[in-house]
């Protein structure tokens, strides 16, 4: 039982990045951190990281959901999504894609 749930969450999460990044990304992320984790020419202004080096890959989910709902290592832009509607799960799938852009 447990490998068939495992095994559909593994099939429900690279079909839902199969086609790009969650619609959330695309909304909050995507116009600094680029659609493929590479910063844009405005985020890469402010200093954004790409999202599949080594020191974003390193840090856990639970701090780059931190990161993403809260203003946390965010001086120049500071995210706070949660105060703009985002809930954590919508952070989560965040992650997912961020994991899958390590390179």
């Amino acid at each position: 039982m447990r490998i068939t749930v495992f095994l559909l969450v593994l099939a429900l999460s690279c079909a839902a990045f199969a086609g790009g990044p969650p619609a959330t990304y695309t909304k909050s992320c995507q116009s600094c951190h680029g659609a493929d984790g590479n910063p844009s020419p405005a985020g890469a202004k402010m200093g954004a990281p790409a999202l599949g080096s080594a020191d974003v890959q390193k840090l856990s989910d639970d701090d780059l959901s931190k990161k993403i709902l809260t203003s946390e290592g965010h001086a120049k832009f500071p995210h706070n999504y949660s105060t703009k509607g985002m809930t954590a799960d919508e952070a989560k799938q965040i992650v997912a894609f961020i994991r899958t852009l390590k390179k």
